[in-house]
């Protein structure tokens, strides 16, 4: 299954004290000055969404000693890393609301970040020396991880804590070093303050043990270095020790001291996660948190975005495309225990969200995540190889299967990188990415601007904002207005929403600075106003059916969509064959 020999980077603190970098580190910084710039650039493009207010929302709850513990808005992590940001630089935020957006988002990258460290130092005796620096570059630039990394949800948390808790409980495994124990145990605490779908993880890995050792031990009758032999075998070295009596008989005990960490670390991190939940307040909320994942298999039976069981495979298709040839060849060419939990992980991931009544695009990192550190060590040997070929060092029969096989995944790597630009960089508002939902446009920026000129000049600002029903997609404006500019920044903002859109032939408007309509018809012009534009404020593309279920006939005619050229590399689409839903408001400035 593993191997016990070491081949962790020499990241030595001696080089540290002496200034000298080795090529290990100094290979280390540049992929994570890399995976800094990709993440910084453009991060506050974007106007703050309807998941990212609510998080938002909640942090200043924090602040304000209110929040309690809901699962509908998942762990509470992330509400006190947003909480602790907004503290340290509220006299900035207080000046420019929109360092609220960058300084938000940008901690959620940090995350990230420490995943692809824990992935490059402490998973290199697997993925190989090469093997290390392609996983680590595929999460900088990967184009769900990227994106979302740059997006204020806990879901790059959750996955980052589910890859580092695998990752230190396999260096535990292979070292018998009791840190990699309280790493391991302290990220699964974390993990299971972040979000609610710890328990999906912990299943997965269990249940991975349990197949194999059953299949094993029942099924083949040649039983050799077994996993359940390889797992006794550490549990006994690890736990067990045996000492012999004068009359050589063998008496097996506990081994105290491991005994002591063991227990030392579940209590440190069931402290960890008690005291997130409970505030110090709400002991009750613990308990709650344990149950917490069924309240998201109640969510499938009453999902808001639905989708045929095809789904997460189109999107692999557009944005990963090199992980299906990659796990094929991955798994055919390494049969070892770590190799196959991966491939279960990711198997199991992507039958059960597939499955699952709640497809939101940002899951899909759950689902990748296995399928990239399984990739990236073949990737490692692949290249590897080819880089023997180019020094000639392999007969002329392998050049040629290898270098065909590298020269695939290279430009495959590529389109990979082309989506991540495209999505990250370009089409970042834009819900023709299937991985982008629910999205103001970056035009609300400029009126979020415009509210703090007027407010710069005037000393206040009043909105009007009048619509016909519903309020879908308009949160993060509320969200602004109130939350941000009145409660928060207490300046002198404040909006009235009206329902009946005759308002606005009245003499009642004349008092308003902003007018926001959110309606299907177009109000024209409103005396006194001039149109600023018209926005949109919620949008989606139907890349596949709305619908739970799922035939030949559907999967062909939605996975034609993402065979087309034009839409694959440029995301154009024919209109009249793609299902679209649009809300957008006119905003209106009072001319002067």
């Amino acid at each position: 299954m593993m191997s016990s020999r070491r081949s962790e980077p020499s990241l030595s603190k001696l080089s540290l004290i002496t200034g000298k970098i080795n090529r290990d580190t100094m290979t280390l910084l540049i992929i994570i000055l890399f995976a800094v710039v990709l993440r910084v650039i453009g991060i506050s493009w974007r106007p703050i969404s309807n998941d990212e207010a609510s998080h938002i929302y909640f942090g200043l709850e924090v602040l304000k000693g209110k929040y309690a513990y809901d699962p509908e808005y998942h762990g509470p992590l992330e509400h006190y890393m947003i909480a602790l940001t907004i503290l340290i630089l509220k006299g900035w935020i207080m000046k420019d609301p929109f360092v609220l957006v960058w300084a938000v988002r940008l901690s959620y990258t940090v995350f990230s970040l420490i995943m692809i460290v824990v992935v490059y130092v402490f998973f290199r005796d697997y993925l190989g020396k090469l093997g290390s620096i392609i996983a680590a570059l595929l999460f900088s630039i990967s184009p769900e991880f990227l994106y979302y990394s740059r997006f204020a949800h806990e879901d790059i948390i959750s996955v980052s804590f589910a890859v580092m808790t695998f990752i230190f409980a396999y260096r535990f495994y292979m070292d018998r070093q009791m840190k990699y124990l309280y790493a391991s145990f302290l990220t699964f605490a974390l993990l299971f303050a972040t979000k609610e779908n710890w328990l999906l993880y912990l299943g997965i890995w269990m249940s991975y043990v349990i197949v194999i050792v059953l299949i094993e031990e029942l099924l083949i009758k040649e039983k050799k270095d077994t996993l359940f032999s390889r797992v006794w075998r550490f549990i006994s070295e690890t736990f067990i020790r045996s000492d012999v009596t004068e009359d050589g008989t063998i008496i097996y005990r506990l081994k105290r001291d491991t005994l002591k960490h063991l227990l030392i670390a579940f209590v440190l991190s069931f402290l960890v996660a008690f005291a997130m939940y409970s505030y110090f307040v709400y002991p009750e909320k613990f308990v709650e948190a344990l149950l917490g994942p069924f309240h998201w298999v109640k969510r499938h039976h009453a999902p808001r975005i639905i989708g045929p069981l095809y789904y997460w495979f189109d999107r692999i298709w557009l944005y990963e495309l090199f992980l299906l040839p990659g796990i094929i060849l991955a798994i055919k060419k390494h049969r070892d225990y770590v190799s196959e939990m991966l491939l279960w992980w990711f198997v199991i991931s992507f039958v059960g969200y597939s499955y699952m009544q709640e497809k939101l695009p940002r899951l899909m990192m759950h689902i990748t995540a296995p399928a990239i550190l399984l990739v990236s060590k073949y990737l490692g040997g692949v290249f590897s190889d080819f880089g023997k070929v180019l020094r000639k060092e392999l007969s002329s029969k392998d050049s040629l299967r290898i270098s065909l096989v590298s020269c695939l995944f290279i430009i495959l790597l590529i389109i990979s990188a082309y989506q991540s630009v495209l999505l990250n960089y370009i089409n970042y508002d834009d819900v023709r990415e299937p991985l982008i939902y629910a999205r103001l446009t970056r035009e609300w920026q400029d009126v979020y601007r415009t509210i703090e000129k007027i407010y710069s000049e005037k000393g206040s600002v009043r909105v009007l904002i009048v619509w016909e029903e519903g309020d879908y997609g308009l949160w993060p404006i509320l969200f602004w207005l109130y939350y941000v500019e009145k409660d928060f920044r207490e300046i002198n903002v404040s909006y009235v929403k009206m329902y009946e859109s005759g308002v606005l032939n009245t003499p009642e408007v004349e008092k308003y600075d902003i007018i926001i309509c959110y309606s299907s018809k177009d109000q024209g012009k409103i005396h006194g106003f001039k149109l600023m534009g018209r926005f949109i404020v919620l949008k989606w593309i139907f890349h596949e059916k709305w619908t739970t279920e799922t035939t030949l006939e559907g999967f062909i005619q939605d996975f034609s969509h993402y065979l087309n050229p034009r839409f694959y590399f440029l995301r154009e689409y024919d209109s009249s064959k793609i299902e679209t839903l649009e809300y957008w408001a006119a905003v209106y400035l009072k001319e002067r």
